[in-house]
């Protein structure tokens, strides 16, 4: 779990990002993850035993909370 947080800013309200999309191969954080990947990312888990990849722009990624 990480223990870094960035503010994300709307027009509407600020909200804490706290999960990163990570490249599977490389181990770099690309950027915060967005919900819809985290929720992938959840979903690909109880399939692949745990790893919890998923493609992002041709990317095998996972998010890190």
């Amino acid at each position: 779990m990480n223990n870094h947080y960035s503010d994300a800013t709307t027009n509407f309200r600020t909200f804490r990002v706290c999960s990163d999309l990570i490249d599977y191969r490389t181990g770099e954080i690309i950027r915060p993850a967005t919900a819809d990947e985290l929720q992938a990312s959840i979903d690909a888990a109880k399939i692949d035993g745990g790893a919890g990849v998923i493609d992002v722009d041709g990317r095998s990624c996972y998010v890190s909370e």
